[in-house]
């Protein structure tokens, strides 16, 4: 009988079995270790759209905190995000070791020799189950994801070159920073006149801003004015830009805040140059001075203790005779003869008559708007019924603040300075 040549067979074949049992745990374990690093990697694109989201982002973020105005609301950044790939990840793979399967028995090549030849890499004994397994198993090593700031694991497995340092070079921008994108089917011409309904792109806007400019007028020579001209003319283009940047696009509307801007304008630096004027100047008559010295506004301030009344009657006659000096022309100061003293009671006389339900009593004396002062005659196109006070405070200020041959463009209310001067209010602001 050969009993023992067929246990020495059957334990052969439970160590073939063990070891290919070994094997096959060891590969499962490399190919689970691989598929989990390759479905965790991140791809090219994944990675170039949260790169371009981010930028965006940031983008975005400044323009709100620079504008004042919600994220959502910034267009498209200047210089687009440019991804750029860093090519395939090199990686270096330590291969797997090695398992040698042994050999499988047959009837020709099974030795007779006590036991099989399993070679080095086959266990020499089969442990009892639920044991410690005589070969170790390799254990996973788990990639680490990028780093920030370009910082990358020093592991041989995921080591790969940082892309090059990106230089964003913002472009310039055009005249009065542009904040919105020009409509379809705007126009990029501009004509002054003033029905055109037109809704104008930015280069229509801009050719809008610098023709009212042109229409600054510059009260005093160059030099001689606290707030130079150039800071009126960018307060109009300020303005104009506001409101377009706003939603106004229409031609008309731009005109008419162009024209308010322009007016305003001239009249602070007209302010700006009386505050300034030499009050010593000797003026010629005729209305052939220079300003700010011979030709300019007239202030208007407050009385001590002037009442409400007495108030709205200063503010009347400011009205009414800035009127009179804009639509008839600069008004000069001339000299009160008797004859001008006399032809100015008269006339007072005369109003009083035709209204004495304006006049009724003999504080409430006629105020000449303007002041009879003014000429070219003492004679006055419009009367303002005031006190006795604010009619002498009136003629008063026009006599002890400008000279002989002044010519006055325009009144304004004034307000007392450090000095105790009536000047006007100059804020720099339109």
């Amino acid at each position: 009988m050969s009993h023992p040549q067929t246990r020495r067979r059957s334990r052969s074949w439970v160590a073939i079995l063990g070891a290919l049992a070994v094997a096959a745990v060891l590969a499962l374990m490399l190919v689970l270790t691989f598929t989990a690093d390759s479905a965790g990697a991140e791809t090219p694109a994944e990675r170039c759209a949260r790169e371009t989201a981010a930028y965006n982002s940031a983008w975005a973020q400044s323009w709100a905190a620079s504008h004042g105005r919600p994220a959502s609301e910034a267009p498209n950044p200047p210089v687009p995000y440019v991804c750029h790939d860093p090519g395939p990840t090199t990686t270096t793979t330590t291969p797997p070791p090695v398992v040698t399967a042994p050999t499988v028995p047959s009837d020709t090549n099974t030795p007779e020799a006590p036991g099989p030849n399993m070679g080095a890499h086959a266990p020499t004994d089969i442990p009892a189950p639920g044991r410690t397994p005589i070969v170790d198993v390799p254990r996973e090593t788990t990639v680490a994801p990028p780093r920030p700031g370009g910082i990358e694991p020093t592991d041989a497995r995921t080591r790969r070159p940082n892309p090059p340092p990106r230089t964003v070079t913002p472009r310039p921008r055009p005249q009065g920073e542009q904040q919105r994108n020009d409509e379809p089917g705007c126009s990029k011409g501009y004509v002054e006149d003033g029905t055109n309904s037109n809704n104008l792109c930015r280069e229509g806007v801009d050719k809008l801003i610098r023709h009212w400019n042109t229409k600054f007028r510059e009260a005093c020579p160059t030099g001689t004015a606290t707030v130079p001209g150039h800071h009126w003319t960018d307060q109009v283009a300020h303005r104009i830009m506001t409101a377009y940047n706003s939603g106004t696009t229409n031609e008309a509307a731009l005109e008419n805040i162009a024209a308010t801007s322009i007016g305003l304008a001239n009249l602070s630096s007209a302010q700006d140059c009386h505050n300034n004027r030499n009050r010593s100047a000797s003026c010629p008559s005729g209305g052939t001075g220079t300003a700010p010295d011979c030709m300019g506004l007239v202030a208007v301030c407050p009385m001590p203790g002037e009442t409400r009344d007495e108030r709205n009657q200063r503010l009347s006659y400011i009205r009414q005779a800035d009127g009179q000096a804009r639509n008839f022309g600069p008004l000069e100061k001339i000299q009160q003869t008797d004859a001008n003293k006399n032809a100015a009671i008269a006339a007072a006389r005369r109003e009083r008559a035709a209204h004495p339900e304006l006049y009724p009593h003999s504080d409430i004396v006629v105020g000449h708007a303007p002041d009879s002062i003014w000429g070219p005659t003492p004679e006055s196109n419009s009367y303002i019924p005031m006190t006795r006070n604010m009619n002498s405070s009136i003629s008063g200020q026009a006599n002890t603040n400008y000279p002989i041959g002044y010519m006055a463009t325009g009144f304004v209310e004034g307000t007392r300075g450090d000095s105790g001067r009536c000047i006007t209010p100059v804020t720099g602001v339109l």
